[in-house]
């Protein structure tokens, strides 16, 4: 025997009065006109009768709540199944309901994605990509060489490497592992900046290639206007540009630093020097060799040769025939004058 409390059995009559009323209501209304028709009207009904049954099924779950449950009574004997009846008549199809919004079924799915694409995402395998991913940022993204970009990698809690490009292919290889291109001329900005604050090197560019056409760093400019490569240093006890020639034994032919002027009918300096303002007080030549000056040219222009000075336009003569109209001051490693060489007007 179920018992309901009174609570629960007025709420639970509200709820089949209304549903009487609303069914009551459907079959009495249920005649032919021009705004419901018959079959809309049975729709409705079978509707409410289904909402009735579970009304009964959630009434009949809280009796079996708040009373024990009774003794379970045996199990029947199942019936004989009977023959299926014949098939009713076709009754008249209902009107056609409202088309769906397909963009609203889009969006939605749009949003579940985008829901994920939001959240943190935790990737312990992995991603392969079959073809060529891409990132197409629209409007502006910040410039900030730490937090900004289109694409920003933070490697601050992490001890490895931030980014590793690494290929193992061989001659068939059609592309560069790294490509950085501007294509506008109006662009205003560097292409690429490394900028680094660090104990180790800022760049590094290690080459173990042996081909003869392989430098280790290669720069091409074709700007008329500037410069192709630009240095700039303040150091206080090294060179601002430090080249060093490691030798094996069998290079006489190669050379620390190797210039060559081409391009036809040039003008171009080999080597050009400027100390602009105050100038220097350093020498602006000084060749060693084995740690010894052998050629230097000190701030004030004079030029020293340890293994003396050799001309090629030297002629045979043997007598003096004109006066000294000139004399040229000889100095010592030191600076110190060693007297004058005197220049004659003729010689025979």
């Amino acid at each position: 025997m179920v018992v309901m409390t009174y609570a629960v059995r007025a709420r639970v009559g509200a709820v089949l009065m209304c549903l009487a009323v609303m069914a009551g209501s459907g079959e009495a209304d249920a005649k032919p006109s021009t705004t419901r028709s018959v079959a809309k009207l049975q729709k409705e009904i079978k509707t409410l009768r289904g909402q009735l049954a579970v009304v009964q099924r959630q009434l009949a779950a809280v009796a079996a709540v708040t009373q024990p449950a009774g003794a379970k009574g045996a199990t029947g004997v199942a019936g004989a199944t009977g023959a299926t009846g014949a098939a009713g008549p076709a009754g008249p199809q209902g009107e056609r309901g409202d088309k769906g919004d397909p963009a609203a079924t889009s969006a939605a799915t749009n949003l579940a994605a985008y829901a994920r694409l939001d959240a943190e995402q935790t990737f312990t395998a992995a991603q392969r990509v079959s073809n060529t991913f891409a990132i197409s940022p629209f409007g502006a993204t910040s410039p900030s060489p730490s937090t900004g970009g289109a694409l920003n990698l933070d490697n601050t809690n992490a001890t490895g490497a931030g980014a590793v490009i690494y290929s193992n292919a061989g001659a068939e290889a059609a592309g560069r592992l790294l490509n950085v291109r501007v294509e506008n001329p109006a662009f205003p900005t560097a292409a690429a900046q490394f900028a680094s604050a660090g104990a180790g090197n800022g760049v590094e560019v290690v080459s173990t290639s042996t081909g003869t056409s392989s430098n280790a760093f290669s720069v091409v400019s074709s700007n008329p206007n500037d410069t192709a490569v630009g240095i700039r240093g303040a150091e206080t006890g090294r060179g601002t540009v430090k080249i060093t020639h490691l030798g094996t034994g069998n290079d006489a032919n190669a050379s620390a630093i190797s210039l060559l002027l081409g391009g036809s009918g040039t003008a171009a300096q080999g080597l050009y020097l400027d100390a602009p303002g105050a100038g220097t007080t350093g020498r602006l030549l000084n060749l060693r060799n084995g740690g010894v000056p052998q050629i230097t040219a000190s701030a004030d222009g004079v030029l020293y040769a340890r293994g003396g000075l050799a001309v090629g336009n030297s002629q045979a003569a043997s007598a003096i025939t004109g006066a000294v109209v000139r004399k040229v001051e000889i100095f010592d490693a030191a600076g110190r004058s060693l007297g004058f060489v005197p220049v004659y007007a003729g010689m025979g």
